[in-house]
C-alpha cells in the first residue's frame, strides 16, 4: 500500500511540475534560430544574451529586468535551458534576475559588441533562488544547448504590471549595496 501512496505522490509532483512549468514559459515564444541582432548588433546598441542552462528549478521562471532607467523593462522570462537577447543602450547597465532572492549584474557595454550572462538557479525555501553572473569568456556548450526564446505581447504586458515589484526589489538592492554588497560586474573587455 505504501508504494502506491508513493507512486501518487511522486505522479502529482510531476504533473504540477508540469503545468507550472507550461505556466512559466506561456509567455515566451521558443524560436527557431537566434534572433538577429545576436550576429549583428546594431552599431549604436550592444547586445546582452542571458542564459538559464541546465534543469535545476525546472518548473519555475527566471523573470529578469534591466533596472538601470526608472522604469524597469522586462528582458526576458527564462526557463531551465532557454536563452534571450537583449538589445540595450551602451555603457553602465544593471540587470535583476527576480526571485526569492534580490540578484544583480551591473555591466558596462560597448556598442556594436555582444555580451553573456548566466542565471544559474540554487536551493531556495519555497522556490529556487536565482544568481545573474558574468561570463567573461566562450559561454561553449551550455549556451549552444540552450533554446532561443522571444517576448510575446502577453510577456510585455506582465513586464508592466510588476513595475512596483521590481522598483521595490531595486530598493531592497540598493539597500544591500549600502552594506557593502556589491553585485558582480561585466566589463566592456567581455565583449565579442
Amino acid at each position: 500500500m505504501h508504494k502506491y501512496v508513493r507512486r501518487g505522490y511522486v505522479l502529482a509532483i510531476t504533473g504540477l511540475m508540469l503545468v507550472l512549468s507550461g505556466c512559466a514559459s506561456s509567455h515566451m515564444d521558443t524560436l527557431t534560430q537566434a534572433p538577429k541582432i545576436v550576429s549583428a548588433p546594431e552599431p549604436d546598441k550592444a547586445v546582452m544574451v542571458f542564459y538559464r542552462p541546465g534543469i535545476m528549478g525546472a518548473a519555475f521562471s527566471s523573470p529578469v529586468f534591466d533596472i538601470t532607467d526608472d522604469v524597469p523593462v522586462l528582458v526576458g522570462i527564462l526557463t531551465a535551458g532557454h536563452r534571450v537577447a537583449y538589445s540595450s543602450p551602451p555603457g553602465r547597465r544593471r540587470f535583476l534576475v527576480a526571485s526569492e532572492t534580490v540578484k544583480a549584474l551591473d555591466a558596462d557595454l560597448a556598442a556594436g559588441k555582444v555580451y553573456y550572462a548566466r542565471v544559474t538557479a540554487h536551493f531556495g525555501w519555497a522556490k529556487p533562488r536565482f544568481s545573474i553572473d558574468p561570463t567573461l569568456g566562450d559561454p561553449g556548450d551550455e549556451l549552444e544547448q540552450s533554446a532561443w526564446q522571444g517576448l510575446t505581447p502577453e510577456a510585455i504586458q506582465w513586464g508592466h504590471e510588476t513595475e512596483s515589484d521590481i522598483r521595490n526589489k531595486r530598493a531592497l538592492l540598493q539597500k544591500k549595496e549600502e552594506n557593502g554588497l556589491v553585485p558582480p560586474f561585466l566589463p566592456a573587455s567581455a565583449g565579442h
